[in-house]
């Protein structure tokens, strides 16, 4: 493949990364108080978080399948990349897991901060098994679920490879048939995405996405959004799949049409930004709950308010994310590299 496609497909990853861990921010922002009445905070939470946000986890699910198969032509080569995984996936779990309870048991014991807890850290401790259960496998913060579902995934990867090698495209579509009977998150996309590296690659992938296509998936994309404001609906797992493929499709695909073919990542601003997606993503809880905690107890739950600290508070959380980043990557690069599993 073409050098300067495999540096757009690079930076074009890196990027997505940032911006759906942005997008994740924005769901876990979530104000539950708009829900007492407050109309348009509430349509404003729904169409961010419900619509336009709903396909995170499941375009970083499709993105880490691509970026573990990648390269790998035999069962045995997912072998050391399992191994690899032990240092950016299993560590990074485990240290933040246990800096989460820490951290919540410190801020319990402060005056005055209980506006900001929600959670008796103590109560799941009872016993060592629902410690070590609480800890790592709930997991204790909450949005680690991903790593830890990822961590199955590739400890299953040989065995995944396999069975994408020999039915290829039919693997991810019977799990797709069997999801109804077989819901467990993230691994249909998972197994998308090691498909895309196993049987094809990206520049075909991107050619026999035409316009056509791309624009009908960017119609249910927005129209699924805007529907989320007026109603919260259970949809059935067929079609909550087919509209999270044409979600994905759409992001993936609109990044082509504003980057046009430009390695953004080479750019002063998108270099002084990306390469901390990870840090913001193991950092956030609880963090982000406490920035966006302070203007409700200052202000009061006001529609204006809710709907502007909604906006601002994953943003600020960036904001103040990443200068503390650099600064461990200046200060104490060991430890920040530690926390990150190396990357």
């Amino acid at each position: 493949m073409n050098i300067i496609i495999i540096k757009y497909h690079s930076s074009k990853i890196t990027i997505l990364n940032l911006v759906l861990i942005i997008m994740m921010l924005y769901r876990h922002a979530y104000y539950f108080e708009a829900e007492n009445g407050n109309g348009i905070a509430l349509g404003v939470q729904r169409f961010i978080d419900y619509g336009l946000c709903n396909l995170t986890n499941s375009l970083f699910f499709v993105l880490s399948g691509f970026l573990f198969f990648k390269n790998i032509s035999s069962p045995t080569q997912c072998l050391p990349k399992i191994k690899k995984r032990i240092r950016s996936l299993l560590l990074p779990y485990v240290i933040w897991n246990c800096s989460f309870v820490v951290f919540y048991l410190m801020l319990s014991t402060l005056p005055g901060l209980g506006a900001y807890t929600s959670i008796d850290v103590l109560a799941k401790f009872t016993s060592l098994k629902d410690g070590l259960y609480y800890l790592f496998v709930t997991p204790a913060s909450t949005p680690l679920w991903f790593l830890r579902d990822l961590m199955v995934y590739v400890a299953f990867s040989p065995l995944i490879y396999m069975c994408i090698e020999k039915l290829r495209w039919g693997f991810a579509l019977l799990l797709f048939l069997v999801s109804p009977l077989f819901p467990v998150s993230g691994i249909l996309e998972f197994v998308l995405g090691g498909t895309i590296a196993i049987c094809s690659n990206l520049e075909i992938l991107d050619k026999r996405l035409n316009n056509k296509i791309v624009a009908t998936c960017i119609v249910i994309y927005l129209v699924n959004a805007v529907a989320s404001i007026y109603y919260e609906y259970q949809r059935p797992i067929y079609i909550g799949n087919i509209i999270t493929l044409t979600s994905i499709i759409a992001i993936w695909e609109g990044y082509n049409y504003l980057a046009k073919g430009r390695i953004l990542t080479e750019s002063k601003f998108w270099k002084s930004i990306v390469g901390y997606s990870f840090f913001i993503y193991l950092s956030h809880t609880p963090a982000l709950n406490i920035i966006k905690k302070i203007p409700i107890v200052i202000f009061g739950t006001s529609e204006i308010n809710i709907i502007v600290w909604y906006l601002l508070s994953p943003l600020v959380f960036v904001a103040i994310a990443i200068p503390v980043a650099k600064s461990m990557q200046r200060f104490v690069p060991s430890l920040y590299s530690l926390l990150v599993g190396g990357r």
